[in-house]
């Protein structure tokens, strides 16, 4: 039976490419007359080839566009400091996200999240979400000091939502981190698509579409059971 479904945070419930965009673009306009001497399309597309998906620490993303852009009437730490004190408002939920939770309650299934980053702003990105009651559990690495695919946080996850990893999912985008790691100590694993990564060497099935997950939960279920 399967009692837990565990999720990454970003590009698996956060339509995190979407939020860094959101957010860069209205940085940009805030800082207007900083950055007026280059193009608003310039700056965001920028930041976004440097960003690579969130993997790529701020303080090295704004120290290279401050660099290459020639830009001397703010700083990268000023920027940096934007990030991290301003992303949380342009949070954008993937689509299907609320009625895939809400189904999976429904099922019965306790819930949790695992996800690599900075604490305290991963928490305030979920709060932003709105999501935050949804799950038994919210395990940041900074905080816990230790990271995916380290199978010490994966343990925690299911310790303290009293289950094991036979009877736990974990959902998430990054092949390495999220599927291996999650596969590694025992738990099934659904790879949340993206493009980013290319593929994803075997996954126990794939989903392109939140709403698509409560269905294949019960699929694994049942393969499980037979």
């Amino acid at each position: 039976m399967i009692k837990a479904v565990l999720f990454d945070l970003d590009d698996t419930l956060l339509d995190r490419e979407a939020s860094a965009r959101y957010f860069v673009e209205r940085q940009y306009e805030r800082f207007h007359p900083a950055l007026a001497h280059l193009p608003q399309t310039a700056y965001v597309e920028r930041f976004m080839t440097l960003d690579q998906h969130g993997l790529v620490p701020k303080d090295k993303v704004y120290r290279q566009l401050v660099s290459e852009f020639g830009i001397t009437d703010i700083s990268w730490p000023v920027l940096a400091e934007d990030y991290y004190g301003q992303f949380d408002r342009y949070c954008l939920n993937l689509p299907g996200l609320d009625s895939m939770l809400q189904t999976l309650v429904k099922q019965q299934r306790v819930l949790g999240i695992i996800t690599n980053g900075p604490s305290p702003f991963q928490q305030q990105k979920i709060k932003a979400m709105g999501i935050a009651d949804y799950f038994a559990v919210i395990l940041v690495s900074a905080k816990e000091g230790v990271k995916k695919p380290n199978p010490e946080i994966f343990r925690r996850a299911v310790a303290n939502l009293g289950v094991t990893a036979a009877e736990t999912i974990f959902v998430g985008d990054n092949p390495q981190a999220d599927i291996d790691g999650a596969r590694k100590f025992g738990m099934q694993t659904v790879w949340k698509r993206v493009p980013f990564w290319g593929d994803c060497p075997a996954p126990d099935a794939i989903c392109d579409d939140l709403t698509q997950l409560p269905a294949i939960v019960e699929t694994l279920e049942a393969r499980l059971s037979g």
